[in-house]
Order: C-alpha cells, then structure tokens, then sequence
C-alpha cells in the first residue's frame, strides 16, 4: 500500500541572520580555464609546465584558486610554453 507523500513544511528564517552563499576554493579545469579567460588546452599547457599548481583528488583533477591567483601575478606568465 502507498504511503501519502508528507506536506512540505515551510521554515520561518529568522531576518536578523545574514546568509553569505560559499565560494568555491578549487575550480574544475573547465571552469579554471574559464575564470582566467584562457582556453582549455593552454589551461592543460599551463599545467603540464608547472605554471599552474592542481591537486588530485581520485580520478578529478582540480585547481586551487590561490594557485590561480598566484599563475596571474607571475612575471613569466605571458612567456610561450613549449607543447
């Protein structure tokens, strides 16, 4: 025999609590690639050299934003990476 669906219940928030929505601390690679405005192969490019740190965590790989940040403010940035 089915059993009814409950009611959704509505939950009153209390105004005086200011609710900040999180940041992200790591991006994927596409959304990485995206935050800079670069492309997703001179993203894995950038990568492969070293100029841009990750971590993996099982089979995903993901970038830290300090590790973005960091890639930015590099003075050798703009210098080509070989392929």
């Amino acid at each position: 025999m089915k059993q009814p669906k409950p009611e959704a219940q509505l939950v009153s928030i209390p105004t005086d609590i200011c609710i900040v929505p999180l940041s992200k601390l790591a991006y994927s690679r596409p959304e990485a690639a995206y935050a800079i405005g670069i492309s997703l192969r001179s993203l894995d490019r950038m990568l492969k050299a070293g100029l841009i740190g990750s971590r993996r965590i099982g089979r995903r790989r993901i970038i830290p934003v300090e590790s973005l940040r960091l890639a930015l403010q590099r003075e050798d940035l703009g210098t080509p990476v070989a392929a």
